[in-house]
């Protein structure tokens, strides 16, 4: 992307690019962290069993752990599509 694009683009557009690099991003770590426990493990360098968590601890791990624990069980179709209005 140049500059032009870059100064062109709706705030909207620039959160959906955002997101989708964080997402490459955090998939990429995810997976250099699984295969480092992975080898850990099958190795028995530790001696006992770890978690991938107990590894390496990564910033997004706190945002997945808090986006699993949204309750949407009080949410409305209504008060939904209001909020899609909202901020889409």
């Amino acid at each position: 992307m140049n500059k032009d694009e870059f100064y062109h683009l709706r705030p909207k557009e620039f959160y959906k690019l955002h997101q989708r690099y964080f997402y490459k991003e955090s998939k990429q770590w995810e997976k250099y962290r699984w295969l480092a426990t992975a080898i850990i493990n099958f190795n028995g360098m530790v001696g006992q069993h770890i978690k991938e968590t107990d590894l390496l601890k990564l910033p997004f791990d706190s945002i997945q752990e808090h986006q699993d624990k949204v309750d949407l069980s009080n949410n409305t179709r209504e008060r939904l599509l209001e909020l899609d209005e909202k901020w889409n």
